[in-house]
C-alpha cells in the first residue's frame, strides 16, 4: 500500500483576526502555486464532489477572511460562537481522490488542549506525487509553512511512520523532514545522513535522509530514532514517550 505523507505545522494559542488568518493563508497558497501547478486552484468541501466543484475559492483576502469568519465553532445549544476555539478551514484540490491535496487551517485557538495548526497531506499517487516528493521539494514546501505561520514545530511525515515510532507525548513529531523553533533550545548536529539547517532566525529544520523516506524502510526508522534520542538528549523533547529509544 502506498505510504501517504503530509506536511503538518503546529503552533500552540495564539489569538488572531480573521483578516491576519486569511493574510497567512494567502501567502501560503500563492507560495504553494509557485513551487507546484497541483496547487493552482483550491475549492471548499461539500458533501458530495459535485457540490464541492461548484465552491471554488477566490485567492484573495477578502475571500479568505470570509472563509475564515465561516469556520468559526459554535456552541449546540444556541449556536453561539465559541471564540477561543478560532477557525477552522478545509480546502482541496479538484484532482480524483488519490490524486487531490487536502489542505486544512485550524487558527486563532487559544483552548490550551487544541493545537492550532496547517495540514497540507500530498497526493497518494499520480504524476505529481512523484514531483512533490523529493526531498528538496518537501524542504521547500515546510520552509514556506515556517514562514507564513511561524509554528513551534513542524514535520513531512506519514501516519505510517508515527505508528512506528509511537509519537512523543509533548507532540513533537520527529518525520523525513523536522521543524523546531528557535524557542525550543538549540538543536544539536545531527550524525549523517541527516543534517541540521538553520532557517533564518527563526529555528532549524532537520533532514532525515535525502532520499525518499520510507516507513518501510528499517534503516529510515531507525535514523529518525536517532534524532528522537538527539533531541530528547538536549531536552527538546521530553522523555514522558511511549518510543522506547532512550
Amino acid at each position: 500500500m502506498t505510504e501517504e505523507l503530509y506536511l503538518g505545522a503546529y503552533w500552540g494559542p495564539r489569538k488572531e483576526s480573521a483578516r491576519s488568518c486569511a493574510g497567512r493563508a494567502l501567502r501560503f497558497l500563492n507560495g504553494l502555486a509557485e513551487c507546484e501547478t497541483l496547487f493552482a486552484c483550491w475549492y471548499q468541501t461539500g458533501r458530495s464532489r459535485k457540490e464541492a466543484l461548484s465552491r471554488k475559492v477566490i485567492i484573495t483576502e477578502e475571500c479568505l477572511e470570509e472563509l475564515f469568519l465561516k469556520g468559526v465553532n459554535r456552541r449546540d445549544s444556541d449556536k453561539s460562537v465559541i471564540e477561543d476555539l478560532g477557525y477552522l478551514v478545509f480546502l482541496w484540490t479538484e484532482h480524483e481522490q488519490r490524486e487531490a491535496v487536502n489542505l486544512s487551517f485550524t487558527c486563532s485557538c487559544w483552548f490550551p488542549e487544541i493545537p492550532n495548526s496547517c495540514v497540507l497531506t500530498f497526493p497518494s499517487q499520480g504524476e505529481s506525487r512523484g514531483r512533490l516528493l523529493q526531498a528538496s521539494m518537501a524542504e521547500r514546501l515546510l520552509r514556506l509553512a515556517v514562514e507564513c505561520w511561524e509554528p513551534d514545530w513542524g514535520t513531512v511525515c506519514s501516519h505510517e511512520l508515527r505508528d512506528a515510532m509511537l509519537t512523543p507525548l509533548d507532540g513533537i513529531q520527529v518525520g523525513w523532514l523536522t521543524y523546531v523553533s528557535s524557542g525550543r533550545r538549540t538543536v544539536p548536529a545531527m550524525a549523517p545522513p541527516s543534517k541540521v539547517i538553520a532557517i533564518d532566525n527563526r529555528g532549524w529544520l532537520i533532514v532525515t535522509t535525502e532520499e525518499q523516506f520510507s516507513s518501510s524502510n528499517p534503516a529510515h526508522v531507525e535514523q529518525a530514532r536517532r534524532i528522537v534520542a538527539a533531541l530528547r538528549r538536549a531536552r527538546i523533547i521530553s522523555r514522558k514517550s511511549r518510543d522506547p529509544v532512550d
